[in-house]
């Protein structure tokens, strides 16, 4: 990655992040907002025909702070993953991180996306990579996968150690043209930014899928800035 595209993603970085406070504050007003419509509704128990109605308005104004807050805050932590650009990543985490902000891409497909997190014993799952490249293959791979998904499907992301490398595999619970991945747009970008990280993207021939083999460490004459 030459400096002026770092800088210009470090710029992104800052802008967002700046601009995800805000909403912090926007939603905070919020929340406080319905807290004073509760205690004002508790002072009207007289009127029961709409108590029941401004109490499930309420209970959704807090369920949407709370997911606004979730989604902000995950927000706000990748606007900051620029700030280093090779450092030891818990993968497990980032893809959770990645996976909850491409949510909305599944849901207009009408089809769920959930991280499968292994046993305890086998975490965390760490390599030292550039956050930002593992996170745009991660996506990558995802948009390969919802360009031929049917509604009602379900991908899961699952990842495993192995000697001097981690597997990241992303599989589907019911049928799947999996030999079509590789006639996907965004395939040929999976693979450049997988080969970029020192590993690699193929069809999984264990499971209708994608598997990627990325290294836990940088190989040398490998540059993942």
């Amino acid at each position: 990655m030459t400096l002026p595209q770092q800088t210009e993603i470090a710029f992104f970085g800052r802008i967002t992040a700046g601009v995800t406070h805000e909403l912090k504050n926007v939603l905070a007003i919020i929340n406080e907002s319905s807290g004073l419509m509760q205690d004002l509704m508790a002072l009207a128990k007289e009127t029961p025909a709409y108590h029941d109605r401004f109490q499930k308005a309420l209970t959704s104004i807090r369920g949407q702070v709370q997911r606004g807050q979730n989604l902000i805050a995950r927000l706000n932590q990748f606007a900051h993953t620029p700030d280093i650009s090779v450092r030891a990543v818990d993968l497990l985490e980032a893809a959770g991180h990645l996976v909850a902000l491409s949510q909305r891409f599944a849901t207009l497909k009408n089809v769920s996306l959930k991280v499968v997190p292994p046993p305890p014993a086998e975490q965390p799952i760490q390599a030292t990579l550039n956050l930002v490249q593992f996170q745009m293959a991660l996506f990558a791979a995802i948009e390969c996968w919802l360009s031929l998904a049917a509604p009602g499907n379900e991908l899961t992301i699952s990842l495993a150690r192995k000697e001097h490398a981690c597997e990241v595999s992303l599989a589907c619970e019911k049928s799947f043209p999996a030999g079509d991945l590789a006639a996907a747009e965004k395939w040929p970008l999976l693979q450049g930014i997988a080969a970029s990280l020192g590993g690699a993207a193929e069809i999984d021939a264990r499971k209708p899928g994608i598997l990627m083999i990325l290294p836990t460490k940088p190989p040398l004459g490998v540059s993942n800035e």
